[in-house]
């Protein structure tokens, strides 16, 4: 078996932050890329998770028999790289791109261990792919996609996916008023040819938490197939600053009245005395 793994991991930054009422806020920011890249026959099992906030891709698959697969994972939770300098910089957005080109035929498999021990693997094929992005925009309009595939019982596959997820979210402050501004995209592409199960589905989920179910559908036998999903979202929230219980007494933020004048109400910018 001829097996070549390369993962490079770059940066891992912690932030501290201070927001209003003086809260600490961990921020943690990062840049990671894999490369994978396997050939052979055996038993196979694997396990894959990206994960950043708000956006998520993860991989399952098992078997017996011949097995090859080219894959490559970016991604990125509130930072940027850049190569030609070897610099980052942080930000507002999370992003993970990922291809995978997956090949497998099943056969038994035998694992001796020994003249008392001689172990038949026999697993037919199993592929789940998924991407989820979820968020809410402010604490109540929550806005989500649940999308994958799940092929099992495989005797044969042939099969490439590739996705892009991101989002970003930015505020902005004046006055009277905050504005939160929040975009981004899921896209998931999937072509595959097997002899085995195969279901896909894609879920909806609107600002009153309710899933919904856009896309079920269920496959047994031989079958070729290409599902392109695509979901693209922005959302603006504007929402008043809040007023301090006692704007007339304070000038350039300092207390500029008596307290006599501040419970009678009588304080105003012309005729309050400095304390």
């Amino acid at each position: 078996m001829n097996k070549k793994t390369c993962i490079v991991a770059l940066l891992l930054v912690c932030l501290s932050g201070i927001s209003s009422g003086d809260t600490n806020e961990d921020i943690t920011a990062y840049v990671y890329f894999m490369d994978h890249s396997i050939k052979g026959e055996g038993f196979f099992s694997q396990y894959h998770d990206m994960t950043s906030n708000t956006i998520l891709v993860s991989k399952l698959a098992h078997g017996s028999g011949i097995y090859e697969e080219d894959m490559s994972y970016d991604s990125r939770n509130r930072a940027t790289f850049y190569p030609k300098t070897n610099e980052y910089d942080t930000t507002s957005s999370e992003r993970i791109k990922f291809s995978t080109s997956t090949g497998f035929a099943y056969s038994p498999f035998n694992l001796d261990l020994g003249k008392s021990l001689n172990i038949t693997m026999q697993s037919k094929g199993l592929v789940k792919t998924a991407v989820k992005s979820y968020f809410c925009a402010d604490g109540n309009n929550c806005s989500g996609l649940s999308a994958g595939s799940r092929l099992s019982s495989l005797d044969a596959l042939g099969m490439d996916v590739s996705g892009d997820l991101y989002f970003t979210d930015t505020t902005s402050s004046d006055e009277d008023k905050i504005t939160d501004n929040v975009k981004g995209h899921a896209k998931m592409t999937t072509s595959a040819k097997f002899n085995g199960r195969a279901r896909i589905e894609v879920i909806d989920m609107n600002s009153d938490l309710y899933e919904d179910l856009r896309v079920d559908e269920e496959y047994a036998g031989r079958f070729s197939f290409t599902k392109s999903i695509s979901r693209i979202f922005g959302y603006s929230y504007v929402g008043k600053t809040e007023e301090h219980w006692m704007p007339c007494c304070l000038l350039d933020g300092r207390l500029t009245a008596t307290s006599e004048e501040i419970f009678s109400c009588s304080c105003t910018p012309g005729n309050a005395s400095r304390v």
